[in-house]
């Protein structure tokens, strides 16, 4: 238009501020199995060109949820992974995303998944693996959020210790609380995954409740019971733990950040939207 020597309009605000809030498009990959039941969801590349997207063959994962993908740091790192479906036929659609609508693109095609039988302990019933599996899985996908919810609390108290440094005419007795709660956190941390000072120093330690659960999903072979007996215990030590740690999140560190707030502490992450009123008085 400016070539052709023509006045180039101006779309407005609203229409930019539309654009700069738009969701960005998704290609998504839907796969059912012969029952119609969704079994994984994929995303696919947007951009135009012929693509190829592969399916590890599995249930979702089990990692929280991350708006970027963290790469692992060594090749040893156990990333958490849902349980392997069993063969047998399947189906997959493809649709495209677009600010939040879902619009189809051609037909379902079916397909087939086959084992190339090369397991040396092959189970002679695989649906009773995804049947124990499926429950080690909701096992284990509630020990890793509340992993990172224990993480996330140290990392809000990391700053709680900080903002009460740095504030003035604050009771030195709300900097105790935080270290106690701290304290009580990265000892359910230890007994959820590991104890960091043993495992710095690759000192034996037993088990912790996410190790006994992290190696049920991985094989092919009949459940075993060691592999039961792991489940058991962590499925019975579990429920204990994760009151205690909601106790401490929800109960004593809400507590803490609350009386922050009225000491007018700076505000830090995860507390409530501040308070104030116009004219008022400390």
């Amino acid at each position: 238009m400016e070539k052709q020597g023509k006045a180039i309009p101006f779309p407005g605000w609203d229409v930019l501020r539309r654009e700069e809030h738009e969701e960005e498009p998704l290609l998504v990959i839907t796969i059912q199995d012969a029952d119609g039941n969704v079994v994984r969801r994929l995303h696919g590349p947007v951009e135009k060109g012929i693509h190829r997207v592969a399916w590890d063959l599995r249930y979702p994962d089990l990692e929280p949820t991350r708006l970027k993908e963290e790469k692992s740091q060594y090749p040893w790192d156990y990333s958490p992974r849902g349980p392997l479906v069993v063969p047998g036929t399947f189906r997959v659609s493809l649709a495209k995303s677009v600010a939040g609508e879902l619009i189809p693109l051609g037909g379902t095609q079916s397909f087939a998944v086959e084992s190339l039988a090369l397991a040396t302990l092959a189970a002679p019933d695989r649906q009773e693996i995804l049947d124990f599996q499926k429950q080690a899985a909701e096992l284990q996908r509630a020990m890793v959020g509340a992993g990172e919810a224990v993480g996330e609390a140290l990392n809000r108290i990391q700053y709680i210790k900080k903002a009460i440094q740095e504030a003035v005419q604050v009771d030195s007795l709300l900097g105790e609380e935080a270290r106690i709660i701290e304290k009580k956190l990265l000892q359910i941390q230890s007994e959820l995954n590991w104890d960091r000072t043993l495992g710095k120093r690759s000192e034996p330690q037993s088990p912790s409740l996410s190790q006994r659960v992290e190696s049920q999903l991985g094989s092919t072979a009949a459940i075993t019971n060691t592999r039961r007996h792991n489940y058991e215990l962590a499925a019975a030590a579990f429920p204990g733990l994760l009151e205690k740690t909601r106790l401490i999140i929800d109960g004593d560190l809400r507590q803490l950040e609350t009386r922050l707030e009225a000491a007018g502490v700076p505000w830090t992450p995860g507390r409530e939207v501040p308070r104030w009123e116009k004219n008022k008085k400390k």
